[in-house]
């Protein structure tokens, strides 16, 4: 389940994604707009923009490599894998073996993977498709991010990542999903 599942939600061509963000935290609400460049096989770089246009946000993550500039607040980039699966993507950190997978009552199936003494993700699938990621450290749920998926097609229309340490929730509601050819690769170093 877990190979069909990753290579079933793969990207498999350079795609520009805007959308639409707002974020809540403890005593601060705001949002914007922004962009995500994917490139296969596992390129991603996220822009934040206010409403007013200026870049909030900016980060790339290049195979498991994220990059962040010095600037931008580190609290709003997921872990990679959550990252990945904020797209719809299932691809879990290299390091981590599957732990086991169990059936839930729905049809879904819920896939852990983990290693000892380290975190544990937990990916929610229905249909080969991915609809839930969640991060544990020490038994208990640190993060997670919830997928709406399009009916028709399946593909992802709005993604929701909390962060419970940080009291953060950020949502990224989708405007349009464009085709485009490679990006240059300059947008792989954010900051520079």
């Amino acid at each position: 389940m877990a190979a069909e599942t990753a290579a079933m939600t793969e990207p498999r061509d350079p795609r520009r994604v805007d959308f639409r963000w707002r974020v809540r935290e403890a005593d601060l609400r705001f949002q914007g707009k922004g962009v995500a460049r994917i490139q296969p096989p596992y390129r991603i770089r996220i822009d934040l923009f206010t409403p007013q246009g200026e870049t909030l946000f900016q980060a790339a993550l290049v195979e498991g490599n994220l990059r962040v500039p010095p600037w931008a607040p580190r609290e709003l980039a997921p872990p990679s894998a959550l990252l990945w699966a904020s797209l719809g993507v299932f691809r879990p950190d290299a390091d981590l073996e599957l732990l086991g997978s169990r059936h839930q009552e729905d049809g879904s199936i819920i896939l852990r993977y983990g290693s000892e003494g380290s975190h544990e993700l937990r990916f929610r699938v229905l249909e080969g498709r991915l609809t839930r990621a969640e991060l544990y450290r020490g038994g208990h749920l640190e993060e997670e991010v919830e997928l709406t998926l399009d009916g028709a097609s399946g593909a992802v229309v709005e993604t929701v990542y909390r962060n419970r340490a940080e009291f953060l929730e950020l949502t990224f509601t989708l405007e349009r999903v464009e085709r485009v050819d490679a990006f240059p690769s300059a947008i792989w170093n954010p900051g520079l």
